[in-house]
C-alpha cells in the first residue's frame, strides 16, 4: 500500500466514505501531503470509553456552524424538484445542479476551493436511539417550543445537556460512532423541532465539516420534508426510519423537500473543524 499523504489533503473535509490512511512519518510531524513516500499506516478510531473522556467543545472564538435553514427558496437550483417530487432530473440534470449548487458555494463563502462528491452513508437498519430516549428528546424540544415558538426551532445542546436526557452511556455511543465515521469529534449537538409547512430547504453544500442527522419520530408523522441529495446518478430520498442515521460530510449536495404539514424531529451532531 502506497502512502496516501495526497488523499489526506483532499480529505481534510472528512470525508466519511474513505478511511484516512497516513503514513508513520505523516503521523509523526503532523504534515500530510504528496511527497510523503512512508509506508502507509490506517488511523484507528478511539473506542467508546477512549470517546467517552474525549471534549466535543469548539476552540474558543471559532464561528457556530450553520444548518440548513426552511423557507420559500424561490428561484434557487432545483427548486422544482423540492417543490414536486413528481419531477425528477436526469443523471445529467442532478449533476449539474450540484456544479451550479458548488459554484455558488465558493462566491457565497469567498473561497476559491471546495470539494465536491456525491456520497454519503445511510444506517436505516441501526437504532442510535430507543423509544424512550427519543421521546425524552421529543418532550424536551417542545418544551423549548412552548418558551421559544417558532416554525423551526433548533436547540443548541451541550454534551452534559444530552447526558442528562438520553443517559452517559449512549450520548457516548453516538460520539463514538460518529468519530468512527468521519474520523472527527462533534463539535456541536443541535436539536431541531420543525413545521416549516409549505418551505423546505433549498440545495447547498454544508459549511460543518461533517453532519450526522438522527431522525427521532417516523416520517408517517409528518408530510414532505424529505432529506434529499443530488448525487451525479440522479437525485437520492435515503430510506430514513426513526432512530436511524445519516451521515455525510460537506462535499454532498442536499436538501429538503417542501413540508406540507405535521412536526419533524431530529438530532444532529456537527463538526467545525
Amino acid at each position: 500500500m502506497t502512502c496516501a499523504g495526497a488523499a489526506c489533503n483532499r480529505l481534510a473535509g472528512g470525508n466519511p466514505n474513505f478511511p484516512r490512511f497516513c503514513c508513520a512519518g505523516c503521523k509523526k510531524s503532523g504534515n500530510h501531503g504528496p511527497r510523503c513516500t512512508g509506508p502507509a499506516q490506517e488511523e484507528q478510531p478511539p473506542s467508546y470509553s477512549e470517546a467517552k473522556r474525549m471534549v466535543c467543545v469548539p476552540p474558543q472564538n471559532e464561528p457556530k456552524t450553520r444548518i440548513g435553514h426552511f423557507g420559500r427558496h424561490t428561484g434557487t437550483p432545483g427548486i422544482q424538484y423540492l417543490q414536486d417530487s413528481n419531477k425528477v432530473p436526469t443523471a445529467k440534470e442532478s449533476f449539474d445542479l450540484m456544479t451550479v449548487v458548488h459554484s455558488l458555494h465558493l462566491k457565497e463563502e469567498g473561497k476559491r476551493e471546495h470539494a465536491l462528491g456525491s456520497s454519503f452513508q445511510n444506517y436505516p437498519t441501526i437504532q442510535m436511539l430507543s423509544i424512550a430516549e427519543r421521546e425524552h428528546l421529543i418532550n424536551y424540544a417542545d418544551q423549548r417550543h412552548l418558551e421559544e415558538s417558532g416554525s423551526d426551532l433548533k436547540v443548541p445542546l451541550t454534551e452534559s445537556q444530552l447526558e442528562k436526557l438520553i443517559g452517559a452511556t449512549t450520548t457516548s455511543k453516538l460520539k463514538s460512532f460518529f468519530l468512527a465515521k468521519t474520523q472527527r469529534l462533534p463539535t456541536e449537538i443541535k436539536l431541531r423541532r420543525c413545521e416549516a409547512h409549505d418551505q423546505c430547504i433549498k440545495f447547498h453544500l454544508d459549511t460543518s465539516l461533517a453532519t450526522m442527522q438522527i431522525p427521532l419520530n417516523s416520517d408517517r408523522a409528518y408530510q414532505g420534508a424529505r432529506l434529499v441529495f443530488a448525487c451525479s446518478d440522479g437525485l437520492h430520498y435515503p430510506d430514513r426510519p426513526a432512530g436511524s442515521c445519516t451521515i455525510h460530510d460537506n462535499s454532498v449536495v442536499h436538501g429538503v423537500t417542501r413540508m406540507d404539514s405535521g412536526v419533524r424531529y431530529g438530532l444532529f451532531f456537527l463538526c467545525d473543524y
